[in-house]
This record gives structure tokens, C-alpha cells and sequence, in this order.
């Protein structure tokens, strides 16, 4: 098949791949949206089969019929464990759960029960959501699940549901339920009703030294710990965004944001609680303070004003689609505003939950809605570009249904099949075993979204091995002043023909995992090896703090700056045996060996049964480690069949080559089994990157900018930092992407 190229703004005739007109001709997508939910079941060859509620036309990724069969086959799967599980609980955020599983449910089968389901009455009707016809548009995660339950269902509903609900949608986005001091923003906006409206909004936010000095009082007359401190932030900066007024100069308003951003999040979603211009019909600006629940009774909004990556998708997309349903044209252009930022934002750094396990899949359901339900062609073209991103993003740490590292906001996942990589699996296979229930499947069904292809074979590693990547990834609120220049994250990450290794230059930190390498199964996929220093608690994220963490290809050095006695420990997976190599381990698993070679380390080969929440069945267990006085710490060095022939082999090389010792100008040196050297200078600060040299030459942190990038730019997959252009070759596919600042999205892809 020949490239490809589309420009989503250009109206021209888009030919769709060879698979979605086949798809068409059989009936298994429809060309536009059937009156009824019901009529776009079907069972085809004994498999159900849900078509698009609306087609993807132009903006379809070419897949080979053989994958969409394969998928097929995956999601006949993925729906039947949906059977039964319709679920009618309305209480607080309870749709989280019960909306997906009674979409899945209806595809399943059970048809009448879960429309009766959908219709349900919320037991909260009366009080958080009278002010929307009953209607729950408030918690996040309930929106996402509005959202497909209303474009996808309505048809389905009863005339007094459908009116009560469209009623609801339109009166919730009357104005912005959700007021945000990002309006400084939009005072650029292309559109004039949006510059006026945010204008508006701004001066009923912004208050006088007075009136700041006076919220500060009473604040701290309100007693609780995070109300005193929001009030000791405002006392110290009242003088310098509390003078003039900023009038209608952006500049200005820039600057005012700026300071009050300046406070941890806490303290600025506290400010936009107190001086929310559009609060809650029942509760007012709510009791506060933020951080004690998400409740409205408490943030005193009209929609969840949580901002993780994963809510605020769900919550953007949902005010969009409502207000485009409804005519309420200017709070949809302020959000198509936002969108366009998103796009722009993910596009030009990533976004602050990078790859995470837990919420990656939360993130792209939210924007598949957009994909499937939004009628502006460049909105649409937004949610690709967006979901193009994510499930490229995603593609870099699936690997056999398990889920790489590093991840921010890890909770702990150390075994296959994490929520993450069930979404995952649903588009990339390539695993050996099925997954259990994932309720974001319920969101994909339904869609015409497929990842490019050539994001799917990176996902499947097809591409030559071993190879290296340097990446980056932003700081977690990457969306306030100041935030958006750097990268503040510093990955690597290699790929061998059995494994996979990625780590951080600080190693571990709060919930962002900085290490974890995956080992090739033949039966479970792949399993986990984890380091960590401190105690164990969480054993994906564990740090004793001050751990700097250097890697090239399949070696790593990993070196603690505390003062002695810390405590190392090592996740092993079940497969894996012990075996001493001198003062080093090697760590045998089914297809791969892994070096422990120590650095003022005591070590042992003592496995020790670990209890953890997750991942029990598939660990063995830990090796702990004691570390003494100054620096300690360990290399790491993988070896297989393609590397080193046997394992006997690595165990000589290991024992006989392999060398961590102190060297010239207070280095650091582990000397490799093939001779290359790693050296490391620990950072002086626990979040300082450190100096270090692969043979001779040092590693130039500003050359690591890259959102993705090879040595030698020979790796299947480029995209430099603010530039807005993708590239990805593998399986003998290509994909290229590129995001103009206008939001123009223009793509190519060949190979099929």
C-alpha cells in the first residue's frame, strides 16, 4: 500500500485503508450511526462484534485485516467477561465502576437491564445534582462514563430520560462549571466571545492586597493545617499580585498567575475555590480545604476539579462535548481551546502522568469520546493527535502484556497485566496469556480509533535488538508558569531479544518508579526485576532518597549518597535461581541473567519471601543487601544467549571481567564483561543528575532532551523535545506525525 499523507484541516476526499472499506462492505462497521445501541451488536463467525458508533473516515489508522481479525478476537473475549456485571450504584463516584461494567454488560447481552440501568434515578438527584435535572455531571470519572452512555445510548433511552438528560447537559455548561485560573490562557484566543468571557471571569477572581490580606485571616481563623498554610502564602505574596489591577494586558495577567502559582497545588486550587465565580447552587464555594475530599460539598465546584492528567482529560472532553450538544457556544470554544493546549502540550514534552501504569489506559478512554463523539473536524483532529501520542507513549513500556519502567504514579505494580497493559493488550496483543476484566475496555468497544501501525509493532518490539533510547519527560504540573522549558525527568531505556530495561537518573522517587527491567516467559509474557533502596513498602517506587542511577545498553550503576547502613533489596521474579560469581550474584530466569556485581554492599543469596498487595504470584521473593559507610551501591549487567552464548559463559565473564571499583577525580567505575566502561559521579543533590562517562565521554544532559531519541538517530522511534514531530519505524511499517501550533495535524503512514 502506498503512503499515506492527511492533513486533518483539509476537506478533501480521504481514501480509508483497505480494512475499514472491507469492514464497511461486510456490515462490521456501519456508515453512520444506528438509531439504536442494539442494532450495532452483532455476532459474525461466533464472535460479537460492536460496530462504531461513529465512523473514523479520514482519521482511521490503516491496520492489515489479519490485526483487525486478531482483534476481533481479542475484544469477543474482552466483552463476554462483561456477562452480568450491569451494575446500577449511583452513590458519590460509584459510576467509576458501575458505568463502564453495565456498558460492557449491554454489549454482552444484556440489553434491558442495562438500559434500565443507565436510566437509573441518582440517589443524589435531589441534592449535589438538582441543579442538572438530577443528572450526575460532577465526579470525573462519572463524566467519562456520561459521556459514552449518553452519545452512545440515547437512542435507546426513554423520551423523558433523553429530555431530562440533554437538559441537564445544557444548563451544567450554561458557564464554565469548572472556573480555573488557567483563563490567563485563553486571553489569546483566536476567538473574541472567549477573550471577553475570560476577561470577565479574571476580574471577579483577582482581589486587592485588602481583600487578600483579609481571605488570608480568615482562613487561618478557620483553623485546619492546610488552610493556615494557604493563608501564610497569601500574607507573604499579597503586596506583589495584590496591587493594580491587571486590566485587559495578558502580560500582566501572566505575571499575577505566575505568583500564585508559585505555592504548592494545594495552595492554588485553594485560591480558586475562594474566588470562584460560578460556585456550586447548594454548597458555595464549599467548606474546603483542598486535600480533604473531592466532594462539592468540600471544592464548592460544579465539576470535579481534580487536574491529574487522567480527570482532566475526562473532564475537558466532557464539558466540550456537552456544550457542543447543547449550543453553548462560548464555553465550547473556551474548551476547544483547552483541548488545542493539550494537543499542543502532549505533542510538544508529554504529559506529567508519563506512561503510568495505573492511569495511561483512564487517560486515552477519555479522549477516545472525543475521538468518537465531537463534530468539529478540528477537534477531532485534536483527539488523534492526542490518542496517537498516548498509545505511542504506551507502546514503549508494553512488552507481552506486562508493563515497563520507568512509569510516574506507580502503585506498586510488579506483575503482568497491570490496568495499563489491559488496555493495552486490547489493540497490541502479542501476550501469551488473556488478561482479566479491564473496565476501560467498556470505552473502546464502541470506537473506530485504532493505533498506527507502526506504533503497534513497536509495542510488539518488532525492530533490530538490542538498541538504546534516550527520553524525557516533563514535570508533573507542566501546565503552569515556568514549568513547560525543561524536561525534568531523564530516561533511558534499552531493548535486548529478552529483555527490557529502563531507568531514571534519580532512580525512585515519591510514586514515579525509576527502574525496572522485564524478563522474557515463554508462559506469563514477561516478569519483573525491581531494585530499590530503604524499607519495603511499595516495591516499585522504594527510595531511601539520594539515589542516582546511570545505565548504557544492559549495564547500570546504581549509587546511594547516604551515610552507610542503608538497605538495598532486589525483586526477583519466580523463575529466577541464584548462582555466586565471586563477589558477585547472577540471577538466572528463563531466558536471561542478571548480574549483581556490589559497590561497598554486603550481599547475600538468601531469598526472602516478600508480602505485597500485588504481584504476589508472580515474585519469588527478595534479596536484601546492607550498604556501608559513603557511597554504596551496585552494578547491574544483563546477559543472554545473543550476548554471551551460555550462561556458563556469562558467569565466567562476570566472574573474571566484570569489576566495580573508585577511580580517578572520585569516579565511580564498573567495568563491563565486553570491556566498555561506566563511571558515575553521584549528584551532590538528591535530585541533581549526576556526572558520569561511557568509556571517555561524558554524558551531556542537555543532549537528553529528546522526547524520544536513539544514539546515532538509528532507533525506531524519534521525536525531539518541542518540536511536535513523531517518527516511528517498526515491523516494516512507518508512521510520521506532525502538530502545527495552529493545531493543524498532518500524517503519513507506509508499509501496508
Amino acid at each position: 500500500m502506498k503512503t499515506t499523507v492527511y492533513n486533518h484541516r483539509n476537506n478533501r476526499p480521504h481514501t480509508i485503508s483497505t480494512v475499514f472499506a472491507v469492514l464497511l462492505a461486510a456490515g462490521v462497521i456501519t456508515s453512520s450511526q444506528a438509531t439504536s445501541a442494539r442494532e450495532r451488536v452483532s455476532e459474525q463467525d461466533g464472535k460479537i462484534v460492536v460496530s462504531p458508533v461513529r465512523d473514523p473516515g479520514r482519521f482511521a489508522n490503516p491496520w492489515p485485516e489479519k490485526w483487525e481479525r486478531e482483534y476481533r478476537q481479542r475484544a469477543d473475549y474482552a466483552i463476554r467477561t462483561f456477562k452480568g456485571k450491569v451494575d446500577s450504584r449511583t452513590q458519590d463516584e460509584h459510576e467509576k465502576w458501575a458505568l463502564p461494567s453495565t456498558i460492557g454488560a449491554f454489549y454482552a447481552g444484556d440489553y434491558d437491564e442495562a438500559i434500565g440501568a443507565l436510566q437509573a434515578q441518582d440517589l443524589q438527584a435531589e441534592r449535589d445534582h438538582s441543579h442538572t435535572r438530577g443528572i450526575d455531571l460532577y465526579w470525573c470519572f462519572t463524566l467519562k462514563g456520561q459521556m459514552y452512555k449518553w452519545f452512545g445510548f440515547n437512542q435507546d433511552f426513554t423520551d423523558v430520560y433523553r429530555e431530562q438528560f440533554s437538559e441537564g447537559m445544557r444548563l451544567w455548561t450554561e458557564s464554565d462549571p469548572r472556573p480555573t485560573l488557567e483563563y490567563v490562557l485563553s486571553l489569546r484566543s483566536p476567538y473574541p466571545e472567549v477573550r471577553e468571557f475570560v476577561q470577565q471571569q479574571l476580574s471577579k477572581m483577582w482581589r486587592n492586597t485588602e481583600q487578600l490580606l483579609a481571605m488570608a485571616a480568615e482562613a487561618e481563623e478557620e483553623g485546619h493545617q492546610n488552610k493556615i498554610r494557604f493563608a501564610e502564602f497569601i500574607r507573604a505574596n499579597a503586596a506583589e499580585f495584590g496591587g493594580e489591577h491587571p486590566g485587559d494586558d495578558p502580560d500582566k495577567w501572566y505575571e499575577w498567575w505566575r505568583v500564585i502559582a508559585a505555592g504548592d497545588w494545594m495552595i492554588y486550587e485553594e485560591y480558586e475555590r475562594r474566588v470562584n465565580p460560578n460556585p456550586h447552587p447548594k454548597y458555595g464555594i464549599g467548606r474546603g480545604p483542598v486535600g480533604a475530599d473531592w466532594s462539592p460539598a468540600t471544592r464548592g465546584m460544579r465539576a470535579d476539579a481534580r487536574n491529574t492528567d487522567n480527570l482532566r482529560g475526562m473532564r475537558e472532553v466532557a464539558i466540550y462535548l456537552s456544550a457542543e450538544a447543547s449550543g453553548n457556544e462560548t464555553v465550547r470554544l473556551l474548551y476547544k481551546d483547552r483541548l488545542h493546549r493539550t494537543a499542543l502540550a502532549f505533542w510538544n514534552m508529554g504529559n506529567g502522568e508519563w506512561d503510568s501504569e495505573t492511569y495511561l489506559g483512564h487517560t486515552q478512554a477519555a479522549y477516545v469520546n472525543l475521538f468518537s463523539f465531537a463534530q468539529d473536524e478540528e477537534v477531532r483532529g485534536y483527539a488523534k493527535a492526542i490518542l496517537d501520542y498516548l498509545f505511542t507513549s504506551g507502546a514503549m513500556k508494553y512488552w507481552r502484556g506486562a508493563w515497563g519502567g520507568p512509569v510516574c504514579r506507580d502503585y506498586g505494580n510488579i506483575q503482568r497485566f497491570s490496568g495499563a497493559a489491559k488496555t493495552a493488550w486490547l489493540f497490541f496483543g502479542d501476550a501469551p496469556e488473556k488478561p482479566e476484566r479491564e473496565l476501560e475496555w467498556a470505552f473502546f468497544f464502541g470506537s473506530g480509533y485504532r493505533p498506527p501501525a507502526a506504533t503497534v509493532a513497536l509495542a510488539r518490539k518488532q525492530f533490530d535488538r538490542p538498541v538504546e533510547i534516550l527520553a524525557s519527560h516533563p514535570i508533573y504540573s507542566n501546565w503552569l508558569p515556568g514549568n513547560y522549558e525543561r524536561p525534568h525527568y531523564h530516561e533511558t531505556m534499552a531493548y535486548g531479544k529478552t529483555w527490557q530495561l529502563g531507568s531514571l537518573a534519580q532512580g525512585h522517587a515519591g510514586d514515579v518508579n525509576g527502574f525496572k527491567l522485564l524478563l522474557h516467559d515463554d508462559k506469563f509474557g514477561a516478569t519483573y526485576f525491581i531494585p530499590l533502596t530503604g524499607r519495603v513498602r511499595n516495591p516499585a517506587v522504594g527510595s531511601a532518597g539520594r539515589d542516582n542511577v546511570v545505565q548504557w545498553l544492559n549495564a547500570a550503576l546504581w549509587l546511594n549518597g547516604q551515610q552507610g547502613d542503608v538497605p538495598f533489596s532486589f525483586v526477583l521474579p519466580r523463575s529466577a535461581g541464584i548462582e555466586k560469581a565471586g563477589d558477585a550474584l547472577v540471577v538466572r530466569t528463563e531466558k536471561t541473567w542478571v548480574a549483581l556485581i556490589p559497590y561497598n554492599l554486603k550481599m547475600t543469596d538468601k531469598i526472602e519471601n516478600l508480602q505485597v498487595r500485588r504481584g504476589s504470584h508472580d515474585i519469588q521473593g527478595i534479596l536484601s543487601a546492607e550498604g556501608g559507610a559513603g557511597l554504596s551501591g551496585f552494578a547491574l549487567e544483563i546477559g543472554d544467549a545473543d550476548s554471551h552464548g551460555s550462561f556458563d559463559a556469562f558467569v565466567r565473564a562476570v566472574r573474571e571481567k566484570a569489576r566495580v571499583a573508585k577511580g580517578e577525580n572520585n569516579r565511580i567505575v564498573y567495568t563491563a564483561t565486553d570491556g566498555r566502561r561506566l563511571s558515575m559521579e553521584h549528584g551532590a543533590a538528591e535530585r541533581g543528575n549526576p556526572r558520569f562517562w561511557r568509556n571517555d565521554d561524558e554524558h551531556l544532559w542537555e543532549n537528553h532532551f529528546a522526547m524520544w531519541r536513539s544514539p546515532g538517530d538509528e532507533g525506531p522511534i524519534d521525536m525531539g523535545w518541542h518540536e511536535r514531530r513523531l517518527k516511528v519505524r517498526a515491523g516494516g511499517f512507518t508512521f510520521s506525525g506532525e502538530l502545527a501550533e495552529d493545531g493543524t495535524y498532518t500524517w503519513s503512514e507506509s508499509g501496508l
